[in-house]
């Protein structure tokens, strides 16, 4: 008795399931008995009254069946499954590039292990070229045909014939970039430097993120004058990739002096490189402690009137745009502070340093410049005023650049002043260990606490100057 319960639940489910089962099966042919009434009765009665007209129909959808068969299917499989495509159709052009493609791919490229590739047998060769003849049949005026037709003979070492061949592929299309990567390659041997600048121009435009297989090509003619004032001719034009090759260029060349003879061939032509396009070189100069390299190098190409007013310390008023170049103010990232260069109210126009906390914890980020000063004793010099809040408070500071070393730091900057306000201190850089000194404006919080800050403050007409020696 005490299985009952149970098992009069089971049947109970049982007979509601195959009672929904014979609903579900009641209006599955209610519908199909509408949907035949309705449809196929009328068809059944006009192939019955127009049998020619049936028999003509059904051609055509079977010539339409055969189309998409033969032609569209393997047509949109040709680049997703080309031996599909081509189990379909034994002529489709483009499936044939792929799968002979891939072979002759397989044939230049060595395995994992080897050094070089395998020298493949003549009737291989003999049978993709036939291949490849076969796809130019079908397809005149296909780039990558002539292309692999390309790629085949220069396997079998007629290098007149690749050229011709790879040229008529980037002239069917200007997207065959590994024919036209493989003729800058074949110019630059050969010292040919205004066709290979002329090939790279063409990559580059057509596909930018390519620029990093071109960079090592166009290093290599950097180390030509020749084959350097072909590219120096070529980014004078101010073509769409000058940027990205200045971004790429200190991660390609070994030669310090490569770039500054670049830039001065600019410089002739009229167009010298700008502050941002140098940065990323000088930065590396002052990574590898080219301190005065990277120096002098900026001046050279400053603008007239910022070099007139470049001092000990250069843009001290922030009259000048700020640059990612660390000779000038860089203003680095940071959260809960706002920190950039503004006209200073009621003050003439003059631009000042303007810094404005938020409420709660600050991550003051860096705001510095790098100097050149030689050995002797300095004074650090500027005005500010504000209403800033906080245990600790921003602090200047000099040290020796690309060392912890603290040369001097000035007072903190944590009360309110209204009125401009003059700041200073004096520092020593010594006769060794440090060529080069960043100047910093920093938050020096110890503990979590100290980088509450809150309120603005301005800065302004920084300056170094040079304390005269006394003479005993």
């Amino acid at each position: 008795m005490r299985h009952s319960a149970p098992k009069t639940a089971r049947r109970h489910r049982s007979t509601v399931l195959q009672r929904l089962w014979r609903r579900v099966e009641d209006r599955s042919r209610t519908l199909w008995s509408v949907l035949r009434g309705r449809s196929l009765r009328p068809l059944i009665g006009l192939l019955r009254a127009h049998p020619w007209r049936a028999g003509i129909l059904g051609g055509l959808c079977a010539l339409l069946v055969w189309q998409i068969g033969t032609r569209s299917l393997p047509a949109a499989l040709a680049t997703s499954a080309p031996t599909a495509a081509l189990a379909l159709r034994l002529d489709t052009p483009s499936a044939m590039l792929e799968v002979t493609g891939s072979e002759v791919v397989a044939l230049v490229q060595p395995p994992d292990e080897a050094a070089n590739p395998a020298v493949p047998d003549p009737q291989t060769l003999a049978r993709l070229k036939d291949e490849v003849a076969r796809i130019l049949l079908a397809e005149p005026l296909s780039g990558t045909a002539r292309r692999l037709l390309g790629v085949l003979t220069q396997i079998e070492g007629n290098t007149a014939d690749t050229e011709r061949l790879m040229i008529a592929a980037v002239r069917r299309t200007l997207h065959e970039a590994p024919a036209a990567l493989w003729l800058m390659d074949h110019y630059l041997r050969t010292k040919t430097f205004k066709d290979a600048v002329r090939y790279a121009d063409i990559v580059a435009r057509t596909y930018l993120e390519l620029i990093p297989l071109v960079m090592p090509l166009l290093v290599r003619a950097l180390d030509d004058p020749e084959g350097r004032a072909a590219v120096g001719e070529e980014l004078a034009a101010n073509p769409p990739w000058r940027a990205s090759f200045f971004a790429y260029l200190p991660h390609f060349t070994t030669d310090a002096t490569t770039p500054l003879a670049l830039a001065q061939d600019l410089a002739k032509h009229g167009s010298p490189p700008t502050e941002t396009e140098l940065a990323p070189w000088l930065n590396l100069l002052l990574a590898k402690k080219l301190y005065d390299v990277a120096y002098y190098t900026w001046l050279q190409f400053l603008p007239p009137d910022e070099l007139a007013a470049a001092g000990y310390l250069f843009n001290g008023d922030f009259a000048f745009p700020l640059t990612s170049v660390a000779f000038n103010w860089v203003l680095g990232p940071g959260s809960g502070v706002t920190v950039e260069t503004v006209r200073q109210p009621l003050a003439n126009g003059d631009r000042g340093l303007f810094v404005e906390f938020g409420q709660g914890r600050v991550e003051f980020g860096e705001v510095y410049q790098v100097v050149l000063l030689q050995p002797g004793t300095y004074t650090f010099s500027g005005r500010y005023k504000g209403n800033p809040l906080g245990s600790r408070g921003l602090q200047w500071r000099v040290l020796c650049y690309g060392e912890d070393k603290v040369l001097a730091a000035s007072q903190l900057f944590n009360a309110p002043v209204p009125d401009w306000r003059n700041f200073s201190f004096t520092f020593s850089v010594p006769k060794a260990g440090c060529r080069a000194q960043r100047v910093q404006l920093h938050l020096p919080a110890r503990i979590a606490s100290e980088q509450f800050m809150s309120g603005v403050l301005w800065y302004g007409e920084l300056k170094i100057t040079r304390t005269p020696e006394r003479r005993s």
